[in-house]
């Protein structure tokens, strides 16, 4: 009789599979969403988790619990001293050991030892790890007293009549609108496998009961909409001729989503509220992204969005669809984005750039910042005491009118910081209006400091300014001589310098005519705002002598300056310039 029954018990083994298996625990799922602390005692609470049983136990003089608050949002276990215990094994009815035991530690854990199986270990960093021969128990004590940990990973291995327990996703967390979860069997599962669930709104986890082989059964994602109270979606999963495996849940948060009909609306309806979610409905095309920074526009206005998964858009992509809330970019409305809610791009289509002025740059008005502009053929001026300064450089227009370049989208926040060119010169840059900040002026007015945001350099390729000419034209002439310099490209800015230095743009600006009373140099360039400068045009201008000769240059009341205007003392044979009683004459002295 007795071999038989050995027979009977070695065939059931053998039906019994042998498995090698990781499980990770968070303990909030020993406990579910409690609202208050779970003190233990020195009657054990027994806790399962699938294969895995804990057993916890208080012997010591601390208290010792489960406590939900101070770990928020994961909770966890407060060990508080040596003679409180945790005991870690396989549950009732299976055949397991267990090899190794990881202990994810709480940001202010300040133990420096645990003790495993009356071994003690030195605790540092984030984690605490256990590895050693297979045990049917490993039993944790805290001697320091101040052990707190989160989540724990166990390895075992063994013979379990378990199913394993099945896999819901997503991860619980907070969600918008709506959300469609989905249940699947666990790894190992065999061939019929059924899963039973159960989802409630809650207020504790606990009072929502667990499910059993009579709640409903699995059969597709379950869709979970706006609620006022968090959501629980608990499974538990049946294979034939198994028990059934342990409960596992996820809990959600499900946000609405007030719907926006464009950015100005979300402008409008957004700014200082932080706490409500908008979704954007109209198409927005994407026209930069750098990391987790883009900015999109539906046609009418502009949106600076933070949080953007990186590198998912490129300038063109249309998306819609998309929700964050509120936050704050240079005193205007942002959008702190859900990341989850950016899908792929409707499509991809050229952008047409607006091609900025002067007076697009600078204005700063609620709707218009964050505007998007190309301003071609402009230059760029470095700040070379940049390191001292906020200010990058400027973009110089034609007519010498000057945008700053401040570093203020903090390069941090960028993925690959935007370059600046290393060399002055004229590009077409790509950017956005913005604030760089508003400061007190010391009146009832602040004052606004504007910049523009740039995106992109790339060197200018445009036709040139027609050449200026000067009038008249080079040569001799009798003094005074009133020179004009004219270009016949429209609206084009005149450059020019009288020392035959070659002229710049902090050169002046030829506005009508200059006057000139001595032989002069002059170098001039023309721009036109869009076009390159044109070639450099020069003209020389010296002064007709009247023929005068045999003039005495020994007469003490005449002064005489050559014909670059510098004075001579004792002038040799030459041509010069007399001045005596406020008059200026030509003269040859021989």
């Amino acid at each position: 009789m007795k071999k038989k029954l050995l027979l009977m018990l070695m065939l059931v083994l053998v039906t019994m599979p042998a498995f090698s298996d990781v499980v990770d625990v968070d303990i909030k799922s020993l406990f579910g969403n409690r609202t208050s602390n779970l003190n233990f005692s020195a009657t054990p609470t027994t806790k399962e988790h699938g294969d895995i049983q804990f057993v916890f136990t208080k012997s010591g003089t601390n208290v010792f619990g489960y406590d939900p608050r101070t770990f928020k949002p994961l909770a966890g276990i407060n060990m508080m001293g040596e003679g409180n215990t945790m005991a870690v094994s396989g549950k009732t009815g299976t055949s397991i050991t267990i090899s190794k035991v990881v202990l994810n530690l709480f940001s202010s854990n300040e133990a420096t030892a645990v003790k495993v199986n009356d071994v003690e270990y030195p605790v540092s960093g984030s984690t605490f790890t256990w590895e050693g021969a297979p045990s049917a128990t490993v039993t944790f004590a805290d001697p320091t007293g101040k052990l707190k940990f989160t989540s724990l990973q166990v390895t075992y291995s063994g013979i379990s009549n378990s199913t394993p327990m099945p896999v819901i996703t997503p991860e619980s967390g907070t969600y918008y609108n709506s959300l469609e979860v989905t249940i699947a069997p666990g790894e190992g599962s065999p061939e019929g496998t059924k899963i039973y669930y159960v989802t409630e709104a809650y207020s504790i986890i606990g009072n929502v009961p667990d499910p059993t082989v009579e709640s409903t059964e699995y059969t597709g994602p379950i869709v979970l909409n706006y609620g006022e109270r968090n959501q629980v979606v608990k499974a538990i999963a049946v294979a034939p001729g198994m028990d059934p495996s342990g409960m596992v849940f996820k809990d959600y948060s499900i946000k609405s989503v007030t719907p926006c009909s464009s950015i100005y609306q979300f402008i409008l309806n957004a700014s200082g509220n932080q706490s409500m979610v908008y979704m954007m409905e109209k198409e927005c095309t994407v026209l930069y992204q750098n990391g987790p920074v883009m900015f999109v526009t539906d046609g009418d206005n502009t949106l600076y969005i933070a949080n953007v998964p990186a590198g998912k858009y490129k300038e063109g992509d249309v998306i819609s669809g998309f929700y964050g809330k509120y936050t704050d970019f240079r005193s205007k409305a942002g959008m702190l984005a859900t990341p989850d809610s950016f899908k792929d791009a409707v499509r991809n289509e050229p952008y047409v750039w607006k091609n900025g002025t002067y007076t697009d740059l600078t204005n700063t008005s609620l709707y218009s910042n964050c505007s998007p502009y190309a301003v071609n053929t402009v230059w760029f001026q470095r700040n070379m005491e940049a390191e001292d300064s906020s200010v990058n450089g400027w973009l110089i227009f034609a007519n010498g009118d000057k945008v700053a370049l401040y570093n203020a989208l903090t390069q941090s926040s960028l993925e690959t910081p935007v370059e600046f060119p290393a060399m002055e010169g004229w590009y077409d840059v790509k950017g956005v209006t913005s604030i760089y900040q508003t400061v007190e002026s010391g009146s009832s007015a602040d004052l606004t400091l504007y910049q523009f945001i740039p995106f992109s350099f790339v060197e200018s390729v445009a036709e040139k300014t027609a050449v200026p000419v000067f009038t008249p034209a080079a040569g001799k002439y009798q003094l005074p001589l009133e020179v004009t310099v004219t270009c016949e490209t429209p609206d084009a800015v005149i450059r020019y310098t009288e020392d035959g230095s070659d002229p710049t743009m902090d050169s002046p600006i030829m506005n009508g005519s200059v006057t000139i009373n001595k032989a002069t140099s002059f170098k001039a360039f023309a721009v036109a705002q869009g076009l390159l400068p044109s070639d450099k045009a020069e003209s020389f201008y010296e002064f007709k002598v009247t023929g005068i000769e045999g003039i005495d240059a020994e007469d003490g009341e005449a002064e005489y300056f050559d014909l670059l205007g510098r004075r001579v003392s004792k002038p040799a044979n030459g041509m010069y310039i007399m001045r005596r009683n406020g008059e200026s004459t030509p003269v040859l002295i021989k």
